[in-house]
């Protein structure tokens, strides 16, 4: 299978994660074979109906088959990855199959070639995008603090079960 992959300077695959014992909570995951506790700041990929939905955790998140974990090594980093696999999306599609619904698997998904740039260049990429992507996480937990006050608050202000002062000042 031919990819229409980027051309530069190749140094090697993409490597999900695969099932390890040793990566579970014991607690979280007893009982569940397909789950696994995996570490803070791998990018995950759905590798099923639909594929492509990409994130980074903050946090250790379980996962069942239904997802690739991208664990970042010392030339990939989170934010490297997930723009990789959103410029590259049409290409780890059309590896996909399935009579139901789409899906690819790990086994398919490893041999995909990645191209990485230098490191001078993958430094200044994280420079100016680490950034960014702090202050869309910081403003999306301050989007959600804002609805949850709006959420418990509105229905008291129209329910008249709370009420604002009066504003006796002029305004003129």
């Amino acid at each position: 299978m031919s990819s229409n992959l980027p051309t530069g300077k190749f140094v090697g695959r993409v490597s999900p994660i695969g099932r390890n014992p040793t990566d579970r909570s014991q607690v979280g995951a007893s009982g569940h074979e397909n789950v696994g506790l995996r570490y803070a700041n791998p990018t995950y990929g759905a590798s099923r109906a639909p594929i492509g939905y990409l994130a980074i955790t903050q946090i250790p998140v379980a996962i069942n088959q239904g997802y690739i974990a991208m664990l970042p090594s010392g030339a990939l980093p989170p934010l490297y990855l997930l723009f990789w696999c959103k410029q590259n999306m049409d290409v780890i599609k059309n590896h996909a199959n399935g009579s139901t619904f789409m899906e690819i698997s790990k086994k398919v998904f490893r041999p995909l070639a990645v191209v990485i740039p230098k490191d001078q260049i993958i430094k200044e990429f994280i420079e100016i995008v680490d950034p960014l992507f702090v202050r869309i996480t910081e403003n999306n937990k301050k989007a959600q603090t804002l609805a949850t006050l709006r959420d418990t608050l509105l229905p008291r202000l129209i329910s008249g079960q709370l009420r604002l002062p009066d504003d006796n000042t002029s305004h003129e």
